[in-house]
């Protein structure tokens, strides 16, 4: 994935933590938390790091952010 289209990841809500489990395969996150954070690739971007928040509820997921994050490395 060169670009990151947030409604590509709309799909997410409404799924519970073991669909979202099957579809990214394993994670760090605990299970039991609300929050679940994921890196997702970035080919095109050595410097720049983009992640995928997944919040839930009831173990279903209600909302998602995506974020990036841009190293400093020159200064």
């Amino acid at each position: 994935m060169s670009l990151i289209n947030l409604p590509e990841y709309e799909v997410l809500i409404g799924l519970t933590k073991e669909a979202v489990l099957e579809q990214f395969g394993f994670c760090f996150n605990d299970f039991i938390s609300n929050i679940w954070m994921f890196r997702l690739e970035t080919k095109n971007c050595f410097f720049c790091k983009k992640y995928l928040y997944l919040f839930f509820e009831n173990n279903i997921v209600i909302n998602i952010e995506i974020k990036r994050y841009k190293a400093n490395y020159l200064m």
